[in-house]
């Protein structure tokens, strides 16, 4: 993909020397999604995206998960040394119900038959990133309002935006 096809735009701040990604309206990766004190988020291991696309599949095994406190630490906290990559985090939304919009995403999941039964937890479905997008803007298009990136990137390197409650 050539990188004015991309939807993710790099801005360079002359002053500071820092670049900045921001993001048009459409869900994207690395997204985080509305306001409230908790969190519901969507992750899956690349290499099992890359199979399925291999094998003309549509999905794969994402976990949605719900925290009550900040959810990079959450997420963070299940990252095992035993495996050889790291997570995609594809989106975050924060809620203030983000119990109630778990478990009916996973209700919904579970009636289609999307739970994957011999994973750890009760988490992991076959799904993929957009079909959970339809489904909550189904459930409550406000919740995907907000958008901004947790990420700048900067001549430095990566730095993770820590105030996650004013817009961007």
């Amino acid at each position: 993909m050539h990188k004015n096809d991309s939807p993710i735009s790099v801005k360079v701040d002359e002053e500071e020397n820092e670049e900045e990604i921001t993001k048009d309206d459409t869900p994207s990766p690395n997204s985080i999604y509305g306001c409230g004190d908790s969190a519901v988020y969507l992750y899956y291991y690349e290499t099992y995206k890359k199979l399925s696309l291999l094998q003309n599949g549509q999905t794969w095994p994402c976990k949605i998960g719900k925290t009550d406190r900040n959810p990079f630490i959450r997420i963070l906290s299940q990252i095992s040394t035993a495996l050889p990559e790291l997570r995609t985090t594809e989106f975050i939304i924060e809620t203030d119900k983000a119990s109630l919009l778990e478990k009916t995403l996973h209700s919904i999941l579970k009636l289609k038959g999307k739970q994957i039964e011999d994973s750890p937890g009760t988490e992991w479905f076959d799904t993929n990133p957009d079909e959970i997008i339809k489904l909550i803007k189904y459930i409550d298009e406000n919740l995907l309002k907000s958008a901004r990136s947790p990420i700048s990137i900067t001549t430095r390197g990566i730095k993770i935006n820590q105030d996650f409650g004013e817009e961007n």
